[in-house]
């Protein structure tokens, strides 16, 4: 199991248990605590609002800011993720930990939004043994890295009603390292089902992978990135050319289209940055030079100061 970071609380975590039929709802169940000052605030300095564009076609660097940004909240403590998810203007929120695997997610929903977010690993060199290296087939889905996809099956049970739920809404799906290749899998299951009764699923709008482990073979791939250029949809894998993580797992391909952090074409990542929170602040950094109008569909939410 991935050790949790603490993140805003020194010393204290909060036990997780999880509902294994539809997830844990954080804002039920956490406890009121005094908030205290967190090392890293996920809000841009630029900006006290959360905006997020949900029907982009485009390389959207605000959207990609905020998906880092919630691809850190994933992996910290239910009181500081529930405090920034608020924030962020989410009504339904559930945390998913899958303990035989030791696979974690979290959904978040609004009337406007769905976002889906795996959380990464510490551990990711546990996933690559000689076994679990091994591609499995998952029928009418596509052939995976076997690790992988064993971490997402022991997942879906429990997300399925979720998705139904949220029919018609648009839904992006994310993930740093371990995260971005479930949400892989997941985008591939999404296309699988799309293909008999997407009127019953959310409208898939857009997935970002941060740093990712590469999960798919090459026919999956194939598949994929068909089915997502022909709806217009966009895929982003971010990366620092300098991180092995991308390229620890032979055989196996990534989805997405590249983007590597360069301006005049210097990395501006530091030397083998893993770390989202680096992705954060170098796409802050991006979203600020590359200003982009808004679209019709932004959601916006007021972000507040610390309490």
């Amino acid at each position: 199991m991935p050790k949790q970071k603490i993140f805003g609380l020194l010393g204290l975590l909060i036990p997780i248990i999880f509902n294994a039929s539809c997830g844990r709802n954080i804002a039920k169940e956490s406890q009121p605590q005094e908030f205290d000052a967190v090392k890293f605030k996920p809000v841009p300095s630029f900006t006290n609002r959360f905006s997020f564009c949900p029907k982009t076609k485009d390389l959207h660097y605000l959207n990609a800011t905020w998906a880092s940004a919630i691809s850190h909240l994933v992996e910290v403590s239910d009181h500081d993720a529930l405090y920034w998810y608020n924030k962020y203007g989410f009504e339904k929120i559930r945390r998913f930990n899958i303990a035989s695997t030791g696979t974690q997610a979290d959904w978040l929903e609004n009337e406007d939004l769905v976002i889906l977010v795996f959380r990464g690993s510490d551990e990711i060199r546990d996933w690559l043994t000689d076994f679990n290296i091994l591609s499995r087939t998952l029928p009418g889905i596509g052939r995976f890295h076997k690790g992988f996809a064993n971490a997402f099956t022991s997942l879906w049970p429990s997300l399925e009603p979720l998705v139904y739920e949220a029919k018609n809404k648009p839904m992006w799906v994310m993930g740093h390292s371990l995260g971005g290749a479930l949400a892989q899998i997941y985008t591939a299951y999404h296309v699988a089902l799309a293909s008999t009764h997407a009127e019953l699923l959310p409208i898939l709008q857009g997935f970002y992978s941060f740093a990712a482990p590469a999960p798919l073979s090459q026919e999956t791939k194939t598949i994929l990135i068909d089915y997502l250029e022909r709806n217009s949809i966009p895929h982003y894998q971010f990366f620092n050319p300098f991180d092995p993580t991308p390229k620890v797992v032979p055989n196996y391909k990534n989805l997405g289209i590249p983007i590597v952090f360069e301006e005049n074409k210097k990395v501006i990542l530091p030397n083998r940055a893993h770390d989202i929170t680096l992705y954060f602040n170098t796409l802050a950094h991006l979203a600020l030079q590359k200003v982009q109008e808004p679209c019709d569909s932004t959601v916006y939410q007021s972000v507040d100061t610390l309490d």
